[in-house]
């Protein structure tokens, strides 16, 4: 079973049948007889092909009335559609996606291990032999929580030094799906997965930690899980 897909610029989507509203245009390519078009996920268009030259990035009010849906195979056209996408996100939508992110990693890092923690303490203490200790059990959770709070200060950090370094990022080498453009700065992009188990037994690391650890970052997109490899801070 394959559980991840490095290399392909999406996964497959089925699109709806109904020609949607002009102004809210489904995501995706369309296609004239003269031009080609992309509308992004917040419903922008854009004219990306037009008669007089084959690529170009112009914004439009809406799609032309014969405009339809269409598969696009040149990689010329994907990339001007990811341009599009990052360009159609406001930058403060963007760094609220990448802190949330973040947070919830985190938070739940931390939930499973305070009931890891707490589910062995509960079991201890129904042996006879185990005395009760609650200042061991308070120094045990006060530990989690100090932990938790450096890896949220250290992700922070991380996110706000790559983000100053986004302009002067390299291509990526692998493409990107569409609408993950606004990411690309957060390193290499691995691929996409199935959920967080499937990610961590294909790459052999749990995702979960190697988000807190800022070794890897991932984001939840459409029931899919796609991860980036962490480069240091300051390297290429």
């Amino acid at each position: 079973m394959d559980l991840c897909n490095p290399a392909p610029s999406t996964p497959d989507r089925t699109e709806s049948p109904a020609s949607p509203p002009p102004t809210q245009a489904a995501s995706g390519f369309y296609r004239t007889p003269t031009s080609v078009f992309y509308a992004t996920g917040d419903g922008r268009v854009f004219l990306i092909g037009g008669p007089d030259e084959r690529v170009c990035l112009r914004p439009r009010a809406a799609l032309p009335a014969d405009a339809a849906p269409a598969d696009i195979a040149d990689p010329a056209h994907h990339l001007v559609a990811d341009t599009a996408e990052s360009l159609s996100r406001p930058i403060g939508l963007r760094l609220r996606a990448e802190a949330g992110r973040d947070a919830r990693v985190i938070a739940a890092a931390f939930l499973q291990d305070l009931l890891a923690s707490t589910s062995a303490a509960i079991g201890a203490l129904l042996l006879d032999e185990h005395s009760a200790d609650p200042d061991r059990l308070h120094d045990e959770v006060a530990g989690l929580v100090e932990r938790s709070r450096a890896h949220r200060g250290a992700l922070s950090s991380q996110r706000i030094n790559r983000r100053g370094e986004a302009p002067n990022q390299p291509p990526p080498r692998s493409p990107l799906p569409r609408g993950l453009a606004p990411f690309r700065h957060r390193g290499e992009y691995a691929g996409w997965f199935t959920s967080m188990r499937t990610g961590s037994e294909a790459l052999g690391t749990s995702l979960r930690d190697a988000h807190v650890r800022g070794e890897l970052w991932t984001v939840a997109r459409d029931n899919l899980v796609y991860v980036f490899r962490c480069s240091a801070v300051g390297s290429p």
